[in-house]
């Protein structure tokens, strides 16, 4: 009678986990300037708003905007 040997379980090789990749969020920024400009002729109040004014809007839309995306809103 000849013993039989038993076979070791064959190892399976593991590839090695690659941690994913972290990536930026990518936030689409409006165009404060159109938007503003936009707005004061939407609402009737010039159809060539002065720049100043449209700076100005733009300014407070683009504040709005950041105060609401470092709130987590945004």
């Amino acid at each position: 009678m000849t013993s039989v040997k038993k076979k070791s379980p064959s190892k399976k090789k593991t590839a090695a986990k690659k941690a994913p990749v972290k990536r930026a969020a990518v936030v689409a920024v409006p165009d404060y300037a159109q938007a503003a400009s936009e707005l004061i002729r939407r609402l009737g109040f010039s159809n060539s708003p002065h720049p100043d004014h449209v700076a100005t809007l733009a300014a407070t839309l683009m504040a709005a905007f950041e105060l609401g995306r470092s709130s987590g809103k945004g």
